[in-house]
């Protein structure tokens, strides 16, 4: 079982390090309208893509014309997202998204908890013995490049997102032996 190049013994919701993609972008939005790099009427062009830095960086769609805060968010518009990572910085990225467990184990109640990764231009200069590139800034803005999150630690920034800034933490609850919630007359846990 140690062996298994599946990773059976991988514990996928606190050790599985993932590029967390548009589950990102919400964070990257507050961060960039909390230090003030758009607001809510912010416009960028999308033409199905852009060119930063010499590579041509695709959008999903063309969406064409002036996207806003809004449509970029619902629409998912990478373009939208690379040009607003652009404006903000890789150092106010760094900064914000601290708050929000990036980068560090979140402290729940389990052994072997990973700590994903918060890229930044210390931690390229440390781990890769590279300077930090805008182009870096520009996948870290959509969720990829050196951008890793456990799944734990998207649902805690999901959850302080939506408690407005308010940190919290994981814990495991013990809910053997409590009256389970019953779903079309059925408890959901026949032997608790």
């Amino acid at each position: 079982i140690t062996s298994d190049p599946g990773n059976t013994l991988l514990n996928r919701g606190i050790q599985a390090q993932l590029a967390p993609g548009s589950t990102f972008k919400p964070i990257v939005a507050l961060a960039a309208m909390e230090s003030g790099a758009i607001d809510e009427n912010t416009a960028f062009n999308c033409p199905g893509g852009g060119e930063f830095f010499g590579h041509y960086h695709r959008c999903w769609a063309v969406h064409g014309g002036g996207i806003s805060l809004h449509r970029g968010m619902a629409q998912s518009c990478d373009t939208y997202f690379y040009t607003m990572g652009y404006e903000l910085g890789i150092d106010k990225i760094d900064a914000f998204l601290d708050h929000f467990k990036f980068g560090h184990a979140t402290g729940i109640d389990l052994l072997g908890e990973a700590d994903g990764i918060l890229p930044s231009r210390t931690w390229k200069r440390a781990t890769k013995k590279q300077p930090w590139y805008d182009g870096d800034t520009v996948n870290v803005s959509i969720g990829q490049g050196y951008m890793l999150a456990t799944p734990l630690q998207l649902a805690t920034a999901a959850a302080i997102l939506s408690r407005d800034g308010q940190t919290v933490g994981p814990r495991l609850a013990d809910i053997r032996g409590q009256e389970q919630p019953a779903i079309g007359g059925e408890a959901l846990l026949d032997n608790p």
